[in-house]
């Protein structure tokens, strides 16, 4: 089951960087990361009320939100929130 992430980000976002290059060095198998700047695609973001940066929404494969987390993230908090994903 292909799971999506949102990762929602903007260029100015510092703790945004550090999350891309987290999500570098973590395992993504199954896991379709979507990147999208609020300051390009304001609509997404008001549309699943997103309110700060960086923030992930994982999606199942019908496109419902199984959970979020928002704000500056350890590596050890990414994989937790990964690993309740998978």
């Amino acid at each position: 089951n292909m799971k999506t992430l949102l990762k929602y980000e903007a260029p100015w976002c510092n703790g945004c960087k550090v999350l891309t290059n987290l999500l570098k060095d973590v395992d993504l198998t199954g896991i379709e990361v979507v990147p999208i700047n609020i300051d390009v695609d304001t609509a997404s973001a008001k549309a699943y009320n997103v309110r700060g940066l960086p923030t992930l929404i994982t999606l199942d494969e019908t496109g419902e939100e199984i959970k979020r987390i928002s704000g500056a993230l350890t590596k050890d908090q990414l994989m937790k929130f990964l690993g309740d994903t998978q």
